[in-house]
């Protein structure tokens, strides 16, 4: 199984191939303002950016937040944390 997914504008794309791990919500502030709380979890090794990896910006979280959360610099779609080193990280389900 290959999930394709993209950004709103499709500047950023990426394929999941596999099952993701799980479908999880975040209700934190940072998350209802940004809109997209519905997330899936996907393993490194199943997850690779197809193109633009240039167009994704990060915000880094303020205390007492922990985690990132990543988006289009051309359409701002929300996109979870696709450039994290962890093992196994969230992809907004969109």
């Amino acid at each position: 199984m290959k999930i394709w997914g993209s950004c709103v504008c499709g500047a950023v794309g990426f394929v999941i191939n596999g099952r993701p791990g799980g479908m999880g919500q975040c209700n934190c502030a940072r998350c209802r303002k940004l809109g997209t709380s519905t997330m899936v979890f996907v393993l490194r090794a199943q997850f690779r950016l197809t193109q633009a990896e240039e167009e994704i910006a990060t915000l880094d979280p303020q205390t007492p937040f922990t985690y990132q959360r990543s988006f289009c610099r051309r359409c701002g779609t929300g996109l979870g944390e696709p450039l994290s080193p962890d093992e196994v990280f969230p992809i907004n389900a969109q």
